[in-house]
């Protein structure tokens, strides 16, 4: 089952970029390469994107494959200009998306990790963080949100936010949590804005964490 049938119907709007239409659509197999690029441009410099594309070209492939992701992208035309990740569980979804291909993402790692031993410890880090989550916390996880640089400042990431946030609370979700790196003062005001609310700190990667909750209204 995809997450297409968790899925709220799709936003249509007007982009005035270029005078092109975008619209919001569930995330599907064949968006995952250029999903994984705009990931890569939008997020340098982080363990995702260190990676690699085509590690990422393929964990975004089976999210979208996954019954626990709830996921979206923004399209014009054809093309991918912005993405949401969503999950309803980030544990259920971290298990799901490991065990359909550990293999191949075990290799893609392994590979990395060669030219940066760094890489590996790492990837184990990430692989615990479902488990290493705060009790308090809800499940279901907004886990990333990138726009194509072009398509910046066109409220793009405000209309994947509501999409994820009509999907969710359409699903039953009563709440959502979001990790924002606790420097990145412009992240937590967006997320704010939308109805987040600061609810704990953690360390990652040797960094401060703020996780924000959005609670659905009945």
């Amino acid at each position: 089952m995809q997450n297409q049938s968790l899925a709220a119907p799709a936003v249509r709007t007007r982009n005035t970029l270029m005078n092109h239409p975008v619209r919001i659509e569930p995330l599907e197999p064949q968006h995952a390469p250029a999903v994984a690029k705009i990931h890569s441009v939008s997020q340098s410099g982080t363990f995702l994107t260190s990676l690699g594309e085509e590690f990422l070209t393929l964990l975004y492939r089976r999210i979208s494959r996954s019954a626990c992701g709830n996921s979206y992208v923004a399209l014009s035309g054809e093309d991918v200009v912005g993405f949401i990740v969503g999950a309803l569980s980030t544990k259920q979804l971290f298990k799901d998306v490991a065990l359909k291909a550990p293999l191949h993402f075990g290799w893609l790692v392994f590979k990395r990790g060669l030219s940066r031993p760094t890489l590996l410890a790492q990837a184990f880090k990430t692989l615990a963080y479902p488990s290493q989550g705060d009790e308090n916390l809800p499940d279901a996880e907004l886990l990333a949100l990138a726009v194509d640089t072009p398509w910046r400042n066109q409220k793009i990431g405000a209309q994947l936010v509501t999409q994820l946030r009509q999907s969710m609370h359409t699903a039953g979700i009563g709440a959502m949590v979001v990790t924002v790196d606790g420097d990145n003062a412009g992240a937590l005001r967006f997320y704010q804005r939308h109805g987040f609310k600061p609810a704990a700190v953690s360390h990652m990667y040797g960094r401060p964490m703020q996780h924000l909750v959005l609670t659905f209204q009945e």
